[in-house]
């Protein structure tokens, strides 16, 4: 206890805020916020290290910390933290709000199961033959207006890596989707949808809905959203306004 509260005080005191809030994702820095707008990192980021992020999970902050190395790499064209992949969801900017419970959901219920197998049967023809599986449901009120939304993500059964080609006979599945009321009625929008034919060399790609916090302390939930591929990765932010859900900010890299 005594070592972790010293670690925290040298942290405190050997690291400086950044003037620029950065947004990174699996170790690549996202974009940038600042005067009330999200920006794109297209461009090679200097900074003072060590400065402090705050890693998130979904609906909370899992700890705070120190970034003691920040690189671009010219061949990609990103900038990336040191170890970054293992450290998912990292903000640089104010204490992440959380004006509204988050709740985590069973995946296993019924009544999304349903939904889910009904969605991509209406959106892939012929029919996938394998299984579609739930990996997790997030209830919350995206925009305070009182109203619940549900956040999905799912895939083809056993498909658990971008670099994935064992199910390739049958083809593969990685989907993220938003259910909430728009225009008075319940719709079902996909946030990403990534579908190999079957029988192809294409390696899978995956959706991942990575963390939901309030960055920017406006009052709505950002949703961040990873898309990780063969030879690369990216992730897009959103909000949910008026009942439009709009991607605030994009970036990513690769090969």
């Amino acid at each position: 206890m005594l070592t972790a509260f010293v670690s925290t005080i040298f942290m405190a005191q050997q690291t400086k805020p950044l003037s620029t809030p950065i947004l990174f994702v699996d170790g690549l820095a996202i974009a940038t916020f600042k005067d009330k707008k999200w920006a794109p990192c297209v461009s090679e980021i200097k900074v003072d290290v060590p400065f402090k992020v705050h890693r998130l999970d979904i609906g909370r902050v899992a700890e705070t910390t120190a970034v003691y190395e920040m690189n671009f790499l010219e061949g990609i064209e990103g900038n990336f933290i040191e170890g970054g992949r293992a450290r998912d969801v990292l903000w640089s900017g104010q204490l992440p709000k959380y004006p509204r419970s988050i709740r985590i959901l069973n995946p296993e219920q019924n009544d999304y199961k349903i939904l889910v197998t009904d969605y991509v049967k209406s959106k892939i023809k012929p029919a996938p033959k394998y299984k579609v599986v739930i990996n997790s449901i997030i209830r919350c009120d995206l925009d305070g207006d009182g109203q619940e939304e549900a956040l999905i993500e799912a895939s083809s059964d056993g498909l658990t890596s971008e670099y994935d080609f064992e199910n390739k006979p049958l083809g593969n599945l990685s989907l993220t989707l938003l259910r909430h009321i728009k225009n008075g009625k319940v719709v079902t929008e996909p946030i990403f949808l990534f579908y190999t034919e079957p029988n192809t060399d294409d390696p899978g790609q995956i959706t991942r809905l990575k963390s939901i916090a309030d960055l920017d302390g406006d009052g709505n939930y950002e949703v961040i959203v990873s898309a990780d591929y063969y030879e690369g990765q990216s992730a897009h932010v959103y909000n949910l306004r008026k009942g439009e859900f709009k991607k605030l900010v994009e970036f990513g890299a690769g090969v």
